[in-house]
């Protein structure tokens, strides 16, 4: 009880230092089977136009939103592949995972770039 009870304290902590908490495999994205829940980090949409946030990494994908250029996003430190795109002046198979705007969604990676 006691070691449950400290974790818990020791997790807010972290949450309330870092201010960020990192989604679990399931919220991360429950139908793919890819647990991409290690590791998150800030990157930025560098596409003049924005790019869309997909539901999956397909271009027939439910588009969950339109994400602006220059928005700092949550996203996966790893790339997976998905449909073929063209985008951003790149032509890849590459997409992350991002967190925005309370939802978990597929981004092109062209897309992003590392927030330094």
């Amino acid at each position: 009880m006691f070691k449950k009870k400290l974790l818990g304290i020791l997790a807010a902590g972290a949450i309330a230092v870092l201010g960020v908490a990192l989604p679990s495999a399931a919220q991360a994205d429950p139908t793919s089977g890819d647990d991409v829940s290690a590791q998150f980090c800030d990157k930025k949409v560098i596409s003049s136009d924005g790019v869309n946030h997909r539901a999956d990494r397909r271009l027939d994908a439910t588009i969950l939103g339109w994400i602006p250029n220059g928005t700092i996003v949550s996203a996966a430190c790893d790339t997976f592949p998905g449909d073929r795109y063209t985008a951003c002046g790149k032509t890849s198979t590459s997409w992350e995972q991002v967190g925005w705007n309370g939802n978990y969604g597929w981004v092109a990676d062209a897309c992003l770039k590392y927030v330094s």
